[in-house]
């Protein structure tokens, strides 16, 4: 019973030790835990904020509150706790001056991004502007250019054209031998039957013969009175040649009985002074049935065939003569006659003169004034 006794009474004592020793570790914690010079009121106040009098009240109450076994009614005024600002807001003007400086740098970026981008239109701008000056300088110049090689073009083909018509009527420039006769078969209709074909051919009186021109048949007059005097001119003629410039309209009627054939020709015909030639066009009836370039100088004569290969119409050009005016500018003049012939299984049947011509022509004639031509049809008996 001894040692129990002992060993309660050891085993007592230590628990006391241990519960001063564990008192006295959480006192010394506690000690460290709280800043120097501050109590717990100072440290609830700092976190909560107030005024001085609050801070004293607050202190009472935790003196109040740590004391044992006392409990002392302490009243609190209410506006005094309520929290004036969260308390992750910054309270001191250090922190303010940084968020002012943040503030500013970050609009300070943003000003300088915003003139990066306006210089950058602006840059962009101005070279679009240079870029449309560049290309109007250049069409500018191109259409220039243009003129200029066009004027100059003109200008030496002018040139061009005078000295050979100088040296062609001088004879130092010969054109190629032309060819003396062309014949273009199948180039018009003639209405006529086999049976009137076989008429003509047992009639070789008519063939033999050559028909006398017809001084009652039809004539074909001009519109226009001539007032100029032309070099050439014939004693009489069946037709008539309108000239304008460099343009020339020359018609005729030829007709036939034994053929059935009653028709206006026409050969119109335009002079080029450069090349010495002509651009003919003939015409039955107002129908273009041939066009080509001939001699000026020394047209072939041109047989234009029928169809049923019967009978064909020549154009013959004669007393063509090609000089200089020197009393009028200098200008080339083309003079001539022209007449009109039916032929038959290559028997001229027919003649028909139709009148001189000169290129330039009547002063007073003008293109636009030119009359139509009257033009009848072909008339069977």
């Amino acid at each position: 019973m001894a040692w129990r006794k002992c060993f309660y009474r050891k085993k007592r004592t230590l628990i006391l030790l241990c519960c001063a020793s564990l008192f006295w570790i959480v006192y010394f914690l506690l000690s460290l835990s709280s800043p120097k010079g501050k109590d717990k009121s100072d440290i609830i106040y700092e976190n909560y904020g107030g005024s001085e009098s609050r801070r004293i009240s607050m202190k009472h109450v935790i003196r109040q509150s740590t004391k044992p076994y006392v409990y002392a009614a302490v009243t609190v005024d209410n506006k005094h706790l309520v929290l004036q600002e969260p308390p992750n807001i910054p309270h001191n003007n250090e922190d303010k001056s940084v968020k002012n400086v943040h503030v500013q740098e970050v609009s300070k970026t943003i000003t300088t991004k915003k003139t990066l981008v306006t210089s950058a239109k602006e840059e962009e701008s101005n070279l679009n502007n240079i870029l449309q000056i560049g290309l109007h300088i250049k069409n500018k110049t191109l259409e220039i250019g243009k003129k200029m090689k066009n004027k100059t073009i003109e200008v030496g083909e002018k040139v061009k054209n005078k000295t050979l018509e100088h040296l062609a009527v001088l004879g130092i420039i010969r054109q190629k031998t032309p060819p003396r006769f062309l014949f273009e078969p199948l180039r018009w209709n003639l209405s006529i039957s086999f049976d009137d074909i076989g008429e003509i051919m047992k009639d070789t009186e008519f063939l033999n013969k050559l028909q006398p021109l017809d001084l009652k048949g039809p004539t074909l007059s001009s519109t226009k009175n001539r007032t100029a005097n032309f070099t050439y001119t014939m004693p009489f003629h069946t037709g008539y040649c309108d000239c304008w410039e460099r343009y020339c309209v020359c018609c005729a009627r030829i007709s036939n009985k034994r053929l059935h054939l009653y028709t206006t020709v026409c050969s119109n015909f335009t002079f080029l002074s450069k090349s010495q030639e002509m651009d003919l066009e003939i015409q039955l009836n107002g129908t273009l049935i041939y066009k080509k370039l001939i001699s000026a100088v020394d047209p072939p004569l041109l047989c234009l065939g029928s169809h049923p290969k019967v009978a064909d119409i020549c154009i013959h050009f004669f007393n063509m003569t090609f000089k200089v005016n020197a009393n009028h500018e200098h200008k080339s003049q083309l003079l001539g006659c022209t007449d009109f012939s039916l032929n038959l299984y290559n028997r001229t049947i027919g003649a028909h003169p139709v009148d001189c011509f000169q290129i330039p022509g009547d002063p007073n004639h003008h293109h636009k004034d030119m009359g139509h031509v009257h033009l009848l049809p072909n008339w069977m008996p």
